[in-house]
């Protein structure tokens, strides 16, 4: 599954789902010789412990919570700012959040801030981290 995917999953869900924690958790988290698992009963990816070979790590919360949305960007983009609103208006999107990197951090990329919107905070946070990784690969090839 691609990062524009997942995109497109996060601003067409409707609030947490647990399915798509673990599918952007193992998008955007493998690292070689990873075990990755998704045969359980919920269709959740789990990452194996490589000490324990019964044990697995569930993902994080990150459609539902503020703190796992904002753990990610921290991983995924070191040194990023981000913001994030709830406005509730009629026929709009009720979140929108941003990502971007501070000018004293300044890489002078062509894209150092990107807007996220969708029906939560934590959904918009992860369309603004996707927006911005999707950028930087298209900048970096």
């Amino acid at each position: 599954m691609t990062k524009a995917d997942l995109l497109q999953r996060i601003e067409a869900a409707n609030g947490p789902d647990r399915v798509l924690d673990g599918d952007v958790w193992h998008a955007l988290t493998a690292k070689p010789g990873d075990v990755w698992v998704n045969d359980f009963a919920d269709g959740v990816y789990h990452l194996q412990d490589p000490r324990d070979t019964i044990a697995y790590e569930a993902p994080p919360d990150l459609t539902a919570s503020i703190d796992a949305a904002i753990a990610l960007v921290e991983r995924l983009l070191p040194g990023w700012a981000w913001f994030v609103d709830w406005i509730g208006m009629p026929d709009q999107p009720a979140c929108h959040a941003e990502v971007w990197l501070p000018a004293q951090r300044s890489q002078h990329l062509g894209r150092e801030r990107e807007r996220g919107e969708a029906s939560t905070p934590a959904l918009a946070i992860l369309a603004a981290t996707l927006r911005a990784l999707i950028a930087k690969e298209a900048e970096h090839g």
